[in-house]
């Protein structure tokens, strides 16, 4: 399973990062193997099923994103900002006095209005965006608090 990671640097209004991860060395542990199933007339049609191929699916979503972010910023401690006002990133970066607010982004979604808003107003502050994207994605938790 490939991941694709772009970082953007909001304050300095530029790709610092653009890179395709081959997820399934990096990431070892946190892929389950989950079978391709279609249903066929041959040996296994008594049971209705046929085991066509593999594909990987993340484990724990949350994890997997925690695993991504720490390979660009390590060392840092990830705080999830839930609530805090609307526009705000998703999450606060710290290691020592440096702060960095991120905001994630999954795939094809962007930026609305309003974080683009938070951004121009609090530009004193280091602002960048994380877009992931990766193959398959099964797993819908997304509580992610900080801590394994």
């Amino acid at each position: 399973m490939k991941v694709e990671v772009i970082i953007f640097d909001m304050n300095k209004l530029k790709i610092e990062v653009e890179e395709h991860i081959e997820s399934n060395q990096y990431f070892k542990g946190e892929f389950d193997m989950i079978p391709t199933l279609n249903k066929h007339n041959n040996f296994l049609s008594l049971a209705g099923i046929e085991v066509n191929d593999f594909k990987l699916k993340v484990i724990n979503r949350d994890r997997f994103i925690r695993y991504i972010i720490l390979r660009y910023f390590d060392g840092y401690y990830i705080k999830r900002t839930n609530g805090i006002e609307v526009g705000h990133p998703d999450y606060i970066l710290e290691k020592g006095n440096d702060k960095i607010y991120l905001e994630l982004k999954i795939g094809p979604d962007g930026l609305r209005t309003s974080q683009l808003k938070w951004f121009i107003n609090n530009k004193e502050n280091k602002n960048k965006v994380i877009w992931i994207n990766w193959e398959d994605d099964y797993v819908e938790d997304y509580n992610f608090d900080g801590r394994l």
